[in-house]
């Protein structure tokens, strides 16, 4: 799965399957700057799976492409590529693509749907990478972490796997609070200069037949406050000065690539660790970030509303 602007694909195969409207199918997800990014399928077999992708995120249908700042096509696979790899999406084809990837206004991605289950899981998971890699062109960056939601306002528990924000997320009182997610979160500058965190769906519910768990992808919050987790004998809250949070925070930006990143060259990667750096910077900057270390007893969302009144 190469990203790169020398990839071609026959140009009549994709004037054909775009001419064809009455046989696509849009869905799209409005980020909080008002960028619209459009999902279309081209195909009966597409058109499934690109259903369940976006009922996991909450997605509506959309009537049209016209709208769109950027659409990700997922058309059937020419080649029917590799189905023995698992981790095979198919082919990527980047088009109208200019230096550096400062303008994108369409991704297509050639699509076997000829899998099993877990599979298709798989290629939804690396799909929305693309979906990533587009909004991090801008203000919008990934991050592992859980999204929360408490008096109309955003908290980020950031971690590596295991450090326990899904744990944190079920102890949570319900009262006011909310878990938006408990893995994955995108945070993107809105169109007023605030920063704003809007949910991301958990893949490994999916994957390993936990639940079928769904996020409202739309659905955006004022971020407050980041936290990042450890685990520890006494819950607390510790805040951290702009430079460590910026090596924090990139840190845990990073990680939402481990899936994507072995499959792409070495200018691509170099692109993108470069906007997430100055992303993460700009973040570190403007919201205070803390150490929240947590015990699997304590009342640690109370420490966080302390952060309300400082």
């Amino acid at each position: 799965m190469k990203l790169s602007s020398k990839t071609k694909i026959p140009s009549i195969y994709i004037k054909n399957i775009m001419q064809k409207n009455n046989n696509c199918q849009h869905y799209t997800l409005t980020l909080s700057d008002n960028r619209v990014i459009g999902l279309t399928s081209t195909s009966p077999s597409t058109h499934s799976w690109l259903n369940t992708f976006s009922e996991i995120l909450s997605l509506n249908p959309y009537s049209s492409s016209a709208d769109f700042s950027h659409n990700i096509v997922f058309i059937d696979s020419i080649t029917k590529a590799k189905k023995n790899n698992n981790n095979s999406l198919g082919s990527i084809y980047l088009t109208n693509l200019q230096p550096k990837y400062s303008c994108l206004n369409k991704t297509i991605i050639e699509i076997d749907t000829e899998n099993t289950k877990q599979q298709e899981i798989i290629k939804m998971w690396i799909a929305i990478m693309y979906l990533f890699r587009y909004a991090l062109l801008s203000t919008s960056v990934p991050i592992h972490a859980a999204c929360l939601e408490y008096k109309e306002k955003g908290i980020i528990l950031a971690g590596s796997g295991g450090v326990g924000k899904s744990t944190c997320c079920k102890r949570l009182p319900l009262s006011e609070w909310k878990a938006l997610s408990d893995d994955t979160t995108l945070i993107t500058k809105a169109t007023d200069e605030s920063i704003r965190v809007h949910p991301m769906p958990t893949w490994s519910d999916h994957l390993w037949g936990k639940r079928f768990s769904k996020v409202k992808a739309e659905h955006s919050v004022p971020l407050h406050a980041i936290f990042f987790l450890k685990q520890g004998n006494e819950d607390k809250a510790t805040p951290i000065n702009t430079s460590l949070s910026l090596q924090y925070l990139f840190e845990n930006c990073r990680e939402i690539w481990d899936i994507y990143w072995n499959s792409i060259d070495y200018s691509e990667k170099e692109s993108i660790s470069m906007n997430i750096f100055y992303i993460c910077k700009e973040i570190a900057k403007s919201i205070p970030c803390y150490i929240l270390t947590t015990t699997l007893t304590g009342n640690f969302w109370e420490i966080i509303e302390n952060t309300f009144q400082n």
